[in-house]
């Protein structure tokens, strides 16, 4: 079976807590019953070692508001186990902090209300429009 995983965590690459730990031991313990596993995640400024990891794709573009230049992004790769692969998001406007979960500021009057946040297309998957898992698919 294919596995794909999505986590803001991985173990030992990016870790706030447990879920790091946890998303890690379930991928490399699939892939030790023979499953294909991949687990895609945030490559975070303070992810060590990317330049030597392998690029799984040089360029993903999503569109964000109608943009798909907004976030396009590079998808880089390391071995977790045999058959388990990291797939490491890279872009730096989203993902370039240092911290996992960086602090957020509130707007002076408070957090804006529910109409003013944005909301995800019902057409979307992880915020990703079904072009770009289409592509992502094919790698799995």
């Amino acid at each position: 079976m294919k596995i794909l995983h999505i986590t803001p965590e991985i173990a030992p690459w990016s870790k706030a807590g447990g879920l790091g730990d946890a998303t890690s031991a379930l991928a490399k313990n699939l892939a030790a019953l023979g499953h294909e596993v991949r687990v895609a995640t945030p490559l975070y400024g303070s992810v060590p070692g990317r330049e030597q990891m392998g690029t799984v794709l040089d360029s993903l573009k999503v569109d964000v508001g109608g943009d798909p230049a907004k976030a396009a992004c590079r998808v880089r790769s390391v071995d977790l186990a045999p058959t388990a692969q990291v797939w490491f998001i890279e872009h730096d406007d989203y993902y370039g902090a240092r911290e996992i979960y960086p602090a957020r500021e509130e707007p002076p009057n408070g957090p804006p209300s529910s109409d003013a946040r944005p909301s995800m297309p019902a057409s979307s998957w992880v915020g990703f429009p079904t072009s770009s898992i289409a592509t992502i698919g094919r790698l799995a």
